[in-house]
Formats: C-alpha cells, structure tokens, sequence
C-alpha cells in the first residue's frame, strides 16, 4: 500500500453544563485527546481501493507515515475492499520508504 496522507487534530470534550460541575470532580480536568487518521491506496488483481484507517485512542505511539511511503496492508481475500493497516497485535506502518513509481503503491 501506499500512504496518501496522514492527519492529525485535536478533539474538544463535549461542553459541561454548569451544574454538572459541581456534581464532577473531572469535569474540569478532562483531557483532550487527538483524532489520527491515515488514507492509503492499494491494488489487487489490477482493482485499486483508496480508503483510510482511524488510529484514534489505542495507537498513540505509532508514528504517522509521510505521504508517498510503502506500507503493508492486510485485506480480507472474499473482500480485498476490506483492509488494515494496523490492528491490536500487528502493525503495516514500518515505513519502507518512499514508492518506487508515482502511484504505485503496494
């Protein structure tokens, strides 16, 4: 597969009433926490599927990959249109450098 482009942006906690900060100790110390996402594009049997992956809340310790890096990708064979790039015990995101041809992503 090959990386399109990676993002990511802050996400605001939902704005709290005022009573309910007299009814929440953490009401004031929410953390903020960020959205990931990832877009890539890859081909099987001479199809190609764009598609993107949110790494939001588990995988904060992945880096994003640069746009135009090789990754891996797993997919489901009755569904190649089903992909990942990253799942609980495994990740595709070692980054292999950038594509050998201009949108000819693995």
């Amino acid at each position: 597969a090959e990386i399109l482009g990676a993002a990511e942006s802050e996400i605001k906690p939902p704005r709290r009433r005022r009573w309910a900060l007299w009814h929440s100790s953490t009401a004031a110390t929410t953390p903020r926490s960020s959205r990931r996402l990832i877009l890539y594009r890859y081909a099987i049997s001479g199809v190609r599927y764009e598609t993107a992956q949110e790494l939001t809340g588990v995988f904060f310790d992945i880096p994003l990959p640069a746009q135009g890096h090789v990754v891996t990708v797993k997919y489901d064979p009755a569904r190649p249109g089903n992909s990942i790039l990253v799942a609980e015990n495994w990740s595709g995101l070692k980054q292999r450098g950038p594509s050998a041809e201009p949108g000819k992503g693995r």
